[in-house]
C-alpha cells in the first residue's frame, strides 16, 4: 500500500491478517479449480468450483482446501519450524561472532537460543505485485548494529546490483521492482533525518547484503578487514523439501492461524514434550496445557509481585533527548529507583501491578493509570489522550524525566509516545519543548514521529491501525492541535 494510506488508515493491521490470507486462499483455490475444468470442458466452464463444475474441478478445490486446512495444523508447522532451525544452527556455528537478528513476524520461531536483536518486517511487504518500501517499518537499528560490528569482508565483485535480491526471484519481478528503486530512495532520504545522519556517521564501510538459503550459499567469502560490511539476510527454507507432504515452507508465518497462543520462547522451552511420538491432536492438546500453565504463572507473578530486581536501566527504552523513556519490564513499576528516577510514571497498561502502591507512597512520582483500549473501545482513546498529555508536559517543563509503562504491549507504549512528541514537542530535532504545536499536525509530522520512536525502541512493532486512527482524529481536531 502507499505510504499516505497506510498513516491515513493508522498503524500496523492488528488482528486482520489472518482473514486477509483467508481470502487470499479463497481467491487461489478457486483458481486452481476453475483452471482444471476449463481445460476440461474446452474452454467453457460447465459451473462453480465446488457446487456443479466437473468432477475434476471439484476434486481439484476439495484437495486444495484440504491441504491448506492441514498446513494450518500446529504439528507439521512446528516440525518444520523445528527441521528448518538447524540450517541457521549451522550457520551460528560458522559465524559464531557475528550477531543474529530475527523478523518478529515469521523468523523469531527458528531462532534458539534467542536472537541478539530483533526487527519487524511484515510478510505482506514483499507479496506479489505490492514491493513497497515502508516507512513505517524502517528498521534502521539492523543497520546500526551492523555498523557497531567488526566483521567485514573483501568484495570480489567489480560491480555491483543496486537492488539485492534473493537469487531465486524471477527477472520479472526483479525489474518491476527495481523501477521503484529510485521512489523508495527518495522516500528514504525524504523521512527521518535524524536517524538517516545517525547511520552516516556509525557505517563507515558500505553495506553488502546477500541473501541465503541451504541451497544458496553465501556468494562471496568472510575476511578480516576487508571493505565492506556484510549484511546477511537468510531464509530458512528448504526448497528440495517441497515435495514432502509434511514439511510447510515458511511454517512460522501467520502464527495467528495455528499456534494457538503458542510463542517462540515457550516452543523452544517445551518443543521436545510438545513434539515427541505426538499425534496432530496430542500435539494440540500439549500445547494448550503449555500455553495455560504460563499463563497461570504468569497472572500469578504479577499478583505477588512486591518488589524488582535489578538492571532497570537496560530495560529502557529512552527516546533521544526527550526526557521520555517506555518499558515493558513486568517488574519496573515495582523498583524503588524507578520512583526515584521519574517524575510522572504513565501505565498505559489495562491492570495496576498490585506491588506499586508501597513505593509511591515513599516518593513524590505523580502515578497515572491510562488503560489505552484495543480496537473493541477505541472511543475512549482522545479522552485518555486529553488526561495523560498535559500531565507530562508539566512534568517534563519541571525537567522531571516521564516513564511510559506497558507489561501488556511496548507497542501502545510507543504510540503514546508519539502523541507526546506531536503534542509537545517541535518536529525538526524532537528537543524543544512547547506546550502546544506551532503548525498543524499532519500526516508526514506523524509518519515521522513514529519513524522516531520506532528508531529508539526497535524491539516491537508499531502501533497499531486502529490506535492510529484514533491519533489521527485526535491531532486532526483543533483543539487538540492549538488548544483551543
Amino acid at each position: 500500500m502507499e505510504e499516505e494510506d497506510y498513516f491515513a488508515r493508522g498503524g500496523e493491521d492488528e488482528d486482520e491478517g489472518e482473514d486477509e490470507d483467508e481470502d487470499e486462499e479463497e481467491v487461489r483455490v478457486a483458481r486452481a479449480a476453475a483452471a482444471v475444468e476449463w481445460r476440461e470442458g474446452g474452454g467453457q466452464f460447465g459451473g462453480v468450483p465446488g457446487g456443479g463444475g466437473s468432477g475434476a474441478a471439484r476434486e481439484v478445490y476439495g484437495f486444495v482446501r484440504q491441504l491448506r486446512r492441514e498446513e494450518r495444523n500446529a504439528a507439521p508447522r512446528l516440525h518444520s519450524i523445528r527441521r528448518d532451525a538447524l540450517f541457521l544452527d549451522r550457520l551460528r556455528s560458522a559465524w559464531p561472532e557475528w550477531p543474529l537478528g530475527a523478523n518478529l513476524r515469521c523468523g523469531l520461531w527458528y531462532c534458539h537460543p534467542p536472537p541478539a536483536f530483533t526487527c519487524y518486517f511484515k510478510s505482506t511487504d514483499g507479496h506479489t505485485g505490492q514491493w513497497q518500501f515502508n516507512l513505517s517499518r524502517l528498521n534502521a537499528h539492523v543497520v546500526l548494529q551492523v555498523a557497531q560490528h567488526n566483521g567485514s569482508s573483501e568484495d570480489e565483485q567489480q560491480r555491483w546490483d543496486r537492488l539485492c535480491m534473493p537469487p531465486w526471484v524471477g527477472d520479472s519481478e526483479r525489474a518491476q521492482t527495481e523501477r521503484k528503486l529510485e521512489r523508495f530512495v527518495e522516500q528514504l532520504l525524504a523521512s527521518d533525518q535524524l536517524t538517516l545522519e545517525k547511520i552516516r556517521d556509525n557505517l563507515q564501510r558500505p553495506l553488502r547484503p546477500a541473501w541465503i538459503a541451504p541451497e544458496y550459499p553465501l556468494p562471496w567469502s568472510t575476511t578480516s578487514g576487508g571493505t565492506v560490511k556484510p549484511l546477511v539476510l537468510v531464509s530458512t527454507a528448504h526448497v528440495s523439501l517441497v515435495e514432502d507432504t509434511q514439511y510447510i515452507q515458511g511454517a512460522g508465518d501467520d502464527e495467528e492461524s495455528w499456534a494457538m497462543g503458542l510463542t517462540p520462547a515457550l516452543f523452544w522451552d517445551h518443543h521436545d514434550h510438545i513434539l515427541e511420538y505426538a499425534s496432530q491432536d496430542t500435539v494440540e492438546e500439549r500445547i494448550r496445557e503449555v500455553v495455560a500453565r504460563y499463563k497461570q504463572q504468569r497472572t500469578q507473578a504479577l499478583a505477588e509481585l512486591t518488589t524488582g530486581g535489578e538492571g532497570t536501566a537496560q530495560q529502557l527504552h529512552w527516546i533521544g533527548q526527550t526526557g521520555i523513556a517506555v518499558a515493558d519490564d513486568v517488574h519496573a513499576l515495582v523498583r524503588p529507583e524507578v520512583w526515584k528516577q521519574f517524575g510522572l510514571v504513565i501505565n498505559c497498561a489495562d491492570a495496576n501491578p498490585q506491588g506499586h502502591a508501597g513505593q509511591l507512597q515513599q516518593s513524590d512520582t505523580t502515578y497515572l493509570h491510562v488503560p489505552l483500549p484495543g480496537k473493541r473501545d477505541k472511543q475512549k482513546v482522545c479522552s485518555l489522550l486529553d488526561k495523560a498529555l498535559p500531565a507530562a508536559y508539566e512534568r517534563l517543563r519541571q525537567g522531571k524525566p516521564v516513564l511510559v509503562h506497558n507489561a501488556q504491549s511496548l507497542a501502545v507504549a510507543s504510540f503514546l509516545c508519539v502523541a507526546i512528541l506531536l503534542r509537545h514537542f517541535d518536529g525538526a530535532t524532537w528537543e524543544t519543548l512547547q506546550e502546544r504545536p506551532a503548525s498543524p499536525v499532519t500526516k508526514p509530522r506523524i509518519q515521522k514521529a513514529l519513524l522516531f520512536v520506532a528508531a529508539q525502541v526497535p524491539q516491537g512493532k508499531g502501533p497499531s491501525r486502529a490506535l492510529m486512527k484514533e491519533l489521527n482524529k485526535f491531532f486532526m481536531s483543533s483543539s487538540a492541535s492549538y488548544g483551543i
